[in-house]
């Protein structure tokens, strides 16, 4: 069985998205209801034959039935029924208007349908949790963050309402039931069911006497009863079923790790957990992990510089040979290798003309048209760090990247965030660093560079 790979969370961009039946994002539908235009000194008088003659069906009691007239002042318009219903008043104007078919389940929903015609505010059985833990000050959010890196990829964790962990499993792959799920259920069950005696030569104990040795946490947790769920992977139908069984409160879940059989909540409509006809229900919460501020960043890519020290850690120094190593004085009129002083500026020449066109993931929303796409600037980094101009020094720009996370929030902040790499390396050389005037040289060069398309010897020439 393979080990989990740990799962990193930005504390501030991860977002939840709470799993809802389809109706919480469906458009507005419309019908047509009867409908009379009443002199505001009547209505009170017509009103009460309505309420007592025609009132409201259910399909429509998510409406208000009086509205002011759109044209006409001091008339109002009365909703009397469906559309072809008996109106048991006379003498009024009788029109079909169009208003929300269904009740309105979420507050945009009712701010955009109220405008067609009034309704009433019902708060729907199943709140949307998915707001309060999208707040990064959120303590459940922190805690969730923490048991969602807990379960990496193959685990589930099963957490009780007073935050101990019942179980911690992963699948059997031995068996093509023993699912993560299905044996974190078990864990919990076993722990909380006593075993019968079996081969002891006595009498089974009744089952009154076996109710009294349990204690009252045993008995809550045995369904798992208002526990919380955490795992990687959408679970399979037969899991999210014996997840409802268990009486869960509610699953976190990652967004892009669905099923790959099906699934019980995002193959299903409605989604297995929010099905009314069954006997419970429960959240059901998508973790969405894309970092857009730079603080997630290091946790994202720790696992790639690691991978790179493991392949590029040496005990040798820098192997590369020039004249200027063995203090050579040139010969006129032969072209001698690079040193390694002039492959490092060439090298950091290309980095600061290059960074501000890397496209990065906050900027992705409104892609611009690109004949050639530009790479993420998490490859771009690790082919650079790659050809670093020699080992030894690859090897330190890998630890400054550790230590200096990459900053990915803008391509002011990511250009910004080279000027400070570089002058790490400066500092570990001896060298001038560039301290303040990154923001004064390099941002108005990186503009008019990645305006103008400038050369690299035109890009160097506006930062000096």
């Amino acid at each position: 069985m393979s080990a989990a790979s740990p799962q990193r969370y930005c504390p501030k961009c991860a977002k939840f998205t709470q799993l809802l039946p389809s109706e919480f994002t469906r458009p507005l539908e419309t019908v047509e209801v009867t409908v009379i235009d009443v002199p505001k000194g009547e209505a009170s008088k017509v009103m009460k034959t309505l309420s007592k003659k025609s009132p409201l069906p259910s399909e429509l009691s998510h409406l208000k039935r009086v509205r002011r007239h759109q044209e006409k002042e001091g008339i109002l318009e009365v909703v009397v029924g469906p559309e072809g219903c008996a109106v048991p008043v006379e003498g009024f104007t009788v029109r079909l208007v169009d208003v929300p078919k269904h009740a309105a389940l979420t507050k945009e929903q009712f701010r955009e349908w109220n405008l067609l015609w009034p309704m009433v505010w019902r708060r729907p059985a199943l709140e949307r949790g998915d707001l309060a833990l999208n707040d990064p000050s959120s303590v459940k959010r922190k805690e969730i963050l923490r048991m969602m890196e807990a379960a990496g990829d193959i685990k589930v964790i099963i957490v009780s309402p007073n935050g101990d962990i019942l179980a911690e499993a992963e699948a059997d792959d031995r068996h093509p039931l023993r699912h993560a799920s299905m044996m974190a259920i078990n864990q919990v069950s076993a722990a909380a069911t006593p075993l019968p005696a079996i081969h002891s030569g006595k009498r089974a104990r009744s089952p009154e006497s076996v109710d009294e040795t349990l204690s009252d946490r045993e008995k809550s947790s045995y369904l798992c009863t208002g526990c919380s769920v955490y795992l990687r992977t959408e679970p399979c139908i037969m899991c999210s079923m014996a997840l409802l069984h268990s009486r869960v409160a509610e699953v976190f879940f990652s967004s892009g790790a669905k099923c790959p059989g099906f699934g019980g909540f995002l193959d299903l409509d409605p989604p297995l957990h929010v099905n009314h006809r069954l006997n419970h229900t429960f959240t059901v919460m998508q973790l969405t992990n894309e970092c857009h501020c730079g603080e997630g960043a290091e946790p994202a890519l720790s696992s790639v510089f690691e991978s790179l020290k493991a392949r590029l850690k040496s005990d040798e120094q820098c192997v590369e040979v020039s004249c200027d190593d063995f203090e050579v004085k040139p010969t006129a009129g032969i072209v001698y290798p690079p040193n390694r002083a002039e492959i490092g500026r060439a090298y950091w020449r290309y980095i600061h003309s290059r960074a501000p066109l890397v496209k990065l993931p906050a900027e992705k929303s409104n892609p611009e048209p690109s004949k050639t796409p530009r790479p993420t600037e998490l490859d771009w980094l690790t082919s650079l760090i790659e050809v670093y101009p020699c080992r030894h020094c690859s090897d330190s720009f890998v630890d400054i990247c550790c230590e200096i996370p990459p900053q990915v929030s803008s391509s002011d902040d990511y250009t910004l965030w080279w000027c400070k790499a570089h002058d790490a390396v400066n500092a570990d050389l001896s060298k001038p660093l560039y301290g303040s005037r990154c923001s004064s040289r390099f941002l108005p060069a990186m503009r008019e560079a990645a305006k103008k398309g400038l050369t690299l010897d035109e890009f160097e020439s506006l930062t000096k």
